[in-house]
């Protein structure tokens, strides 16, 4: 259930006009990201450690016969990319960040490969940067982590995080997948790294049923289009994911006052209130 840039969301209105792919781009986009990946559980608790590492590469293209073969090389033998429509990727976990440089290490140059498939021969060089992980874990703040099973998941439900503990943190995501399926329901992707919160629209979540939440600070680093390579626009990135895991909560309203649902009768239900003020219930 790990994310992935999407094209449309890297060009920011600042960078439009550099990164622009031309008519010319034989992949729309490409990006590899190493990835920190935390679990919290617990409210307001900052995961201390990693529970483990992973090193993902995408390649968008615009037409399934453009690619039938692709691999990544490595500093160990070449990755294979597995191809699902309009989407290559490659996907590893590793138990450390030593292994994962072992087969990742910076400041080395890469290349994807496009073996296969109308167009190959082609391949787009890239180095990865000398380690460069956003610092510290994102995680929920507040009140925000039992509202995910608490609240009636028919009313929005506001979550705060953590401010990045620096400014080399470029944005923060937060993405909500169904258990069940892998299904993504909620996408907020390139939020301002100052920001700290956000709402679900309330009937994005189903009660009763098991959702992952995971929330991101990450390091961009953007490369513009290489006529040598692709021709498009791609990503180098360091991302900190951290996850939680949850049961969407049940209809509200078996405790008086409980205007949030998670049980209680506390600030959480005068901030739910004045959140939803003068929206219409009604028809």
């Amino acid at each position: 259930m790990k994310r992935q840039f999407a094209a449309s969301a890297v060009v920011l209105p600042a960078l439009a006009c550099l990164l622009a792919p031309e008519a010319s781009a034989q992949v729309e986009f490409w990006d590899v990201i190493k990835i920190a990946e935390y679990t919290q559980d617990s409210a307001d608790t900052q995961p201390a450690m990693p529970d483990g590492y992973a090193a993902e590469v995408v390649v968008e293209i615009t037409d399934p016969g453009d690619i039938s073969a692709a691999e990544v090389s490595s500093a160990k033998s070449p990755r294979m990319l597995m191809g699902d429509g309009l989407e290559w990727t490659g996907e590893e976990e590793f138990a450390t960040q030593a292994d994962l440089d072992m087969v990742w290490p910076g400041s080395m140059m890469y290349a994807i490969s496009i073996t296969a498939g109308a167009l190959a021969p082609s391949s787009q060089g890239f180095t990865i940067p000398v380690d460069n992980y956003p610092a510290g874990a994102p995680y929920l703040t507040g009140a925000s982590f039992g509202y995910l099973s608490g609240v009636d998941p028919a009313l929005p439900i506001v979550i705060t995080w953590n401010s990045p503990a620096s400014t080399s943190s470029f944005a923060v995501f937060v993405d909500i997948f169904r258990e069940s399926n892998g299904e993504r329901v909620f996408a907020e992707d390139f939020i301002d790294d100052q920001s700290t919160g956000t709402t679900i629209p309330g009937g994005t979540l189903i009660a009763g049923e098991a959702y992952v939440l995971e929330i991101g600070h990450t390091n961009v680093q953007f490369l513009m289009p290489d006529p040598t390579g692709f021709n498009s626009e791609g990503v180098v990135a360091f991302e900190n994911i951290t996850s939680v895991a949850f049961v969407a909560g049940g209809p509200s309203g078996s405790c008086e006052g409980d205007a949030d649902g998670s049980g209680l009768v506390d600030f959480g239900d005068i901030t739910s209130v004045l959140n939803n003020w003068l929206q219409s219930c009604g028809p």
